[in-house]
Order: structure tokens, then sequence, then C-alpha cells
């Protein structure tokens, strides 16, 4: 009986680590994920404000004409 339980919660506690293993690696796949969205969004927020820069530039040096 003792061994029958032991087996039993060995195996419950195996299943249970394959189980959270599984969500963590699927948690890791998202922030990865998430994480090369924001420097993708960086990248645009970047050529974004160099084009604001260059106009500016450019209508800054119309206005002094």
């Amino acid at each position: 009986m003792v061994i029958a339980l032991s087996l039993f919660l060995f195996v419950a506690l195996y299943a249970f680590i394959l189980f959270t293993r599984d969500k963590v690696d699927n948690l890791e796949d998202r922030v990865n994920d998430l994480q090369y969205d924001v420097e993708s969004n960086n990248e645009d927020i970047n050529s974004i404000r160099e084009d604001v820069n260059k106009l500016t530039r450019k209508e800054i040096k119309h206005e002094n004409q």
C-alpha cells in the first residue's frame, strides 16, 4: 500500500513538473516574441524621430532664408 501510494505521488509529481515546464517554455517563447516586437517598435520610433528631425531642420532653414 505504501509503495503504491509512493509510486502514485511520484507519477503525480513528475506529471506536474512536465506540465509546469511546458507552461514555462511557452511563457519564455511569448516573452521572446514580445522582446522582438519591442525592439522592432523602437527601431520604428527611432526612424520616425530621424525623419522629424530632418523635417524640422528643413523648416528652420526655410524660415531663415
